[in-house]
């Protein structure tokens, strides 16, 4: 049996040249070695450690379709090479998206209308825009804390310093550019209108925390947080 070539052929000609992704064809390969090997020719050989996925023994079509309708509707992390928990994360996942999902429809369909929106984003921009500093003077930080074979943390300083920058002017920015396309004076991006539409369910605008920090908490436990690290530093 040409094992290697039958995973040549699958891995690499069949499904190989549609994977763009280095770690993805190795992976790809890894599992195709499950299948393609000669232990797969035993009768007791199982797919996965829990021993549900297994190819039929030899009989009737009915028996392959009895076996194919016993297995569970959802597959569980193994089938995929992954561990149990896995499903916790994917489960966390869908379970966010659907309460992302009520909270939106809920946004959209409130008896208040847009200006109540244009309130409520108004006023979480002000009280943001007031409780964060303003950005941080590194060159000041490096004049003062300079970079020294027995200090290895001021270069950590200088350079934190640099990427909370990032986030203040990100934050800042987004705030004013809310006001402003609320008031008419400027079209709003696809970016800020995100950004106003989460601060109004309580959440963390994404253009946040991709120039930031990872965060679970709700809006304003996350701004009291920021202002907790950027007063520490």
């Amino acid at each position: 049996m040409p094992f290697e070539a039958l995973e040549y052929c699958i891995g690499q000609c069949n499904y190989g040249g549609r994977v763009t992704d280095a770690k993805d064809r190795v992976l790809l390969e890894h599992v195709l070695q499950t299948f393609f090997c000669p232990e797969a020719l035993n009768d007791d050989y199982k797919y996965s450690p829990s021993g549900l996925y297994y190819s039929p023994k030899e009989g009737e079509i009915e028996d392959f379709k009895a076996y194919t309708l016993n297995l569970p509707q959802f597959p569980k992390p193994e089938v995929f090479g992954m561990h149990e928990n896995a499903a916790i994360t994917k489960e966390t996942n869908e379970t966010r998206e659907v309460l992302m999902s009520i909270l939106s429809t809920q946004n959209a369909a409130g008896g208040g209308g847009e200006r109540d929106v244009d309130t409520i984003a108004t006023n979480l921009a002000n009280s943001i825009l007031g409780d964060v500093p303003d950005v941080f003077d590194v060159k000041a930080a490096e004049k003062a804390y300079p970079t020294m074979y027995n200090e290895s943390m001021n270069t950590v300083l200088t350079q934190e310093l640099d990427r909370f920058n990032g986030l203040i002017k990100t934050l800042k920015r987004s705030l004013v550019d809310m006001k402003r396309a609320i008031k008419g004076e400027i079209l709003m991006s696809e970016d800020v209108e995100q950004a106003m539409l989460s601060m109004c369910d309580g959440l963390i605008p994404a253009l946040w925390i991709k120039y930031g920090f990872n965060s679970m908490r709700p809006l304003g436990s996350y701004v009291k947080d920021l202002q907790m690290r950027l007063a520490f530093f």
